[in-house]
């Protein structure tokens, strides 16, 4: 299954029943894709002190959301603050049959330092000052 598809099936309701396993295949590497640490750092300033499980169902959530809205925050997790972010689970057990989930890629941001989150997230330090939830 290609990426076009993949995202035809994420708004089309889902893949046909003969595209299911080459579905569940990409599901999983967008979920990698999504494992960064600035997403997991700006899931922290949503969720406040988001747990592994937590950061998952946020990436669920977010290819729920459709490619636009997952490739901006890949490319900038700062458009979350765009977003009525409700990561509540997204039952994907099937599809992620067999996957690990691994140790997320890039910076972490000091989130205790409030120049540091102002550069890295100025949209979402500045709707939720003072910190974490």
């Amino acid at each position: 299954m290609d990426e076009a598809r993949f995202w035809d099936a994420v708004a089309g309701g889902g893949p046909t029943a003969d595209e299911r396993a080459a579905f569940a295949a990409q599901w999983r590497r967008h979920l990698d894709l999504a494992n960064t640490r600035p997403l997991r750092d700006a899931a922290t300033l949503l969720l406040g002190s988001a747990t592994d499980a937590e950061f998952l169902d946020l990436r669920r959530w977010l290819i729920t959301r459709g490619q636009a809205v997952f490739d901006a925050a890949l490319k900038d997790p700062d458009t979350l603050a765009d977003e009525t972010v409700t990561p509540s689970g997204v039952d994907a057990a099937d599809l992620e049959a067999g996957w690990a989930d691994g140790e997320p890629t890039g910076e972490w941001t000091n989130l205790g330092d409030r120049r540091e989150l102002r550069a890295a997230f100025p949209r979402l330090s500045a709707r939720y000052e003072g910190g974490c939830r």
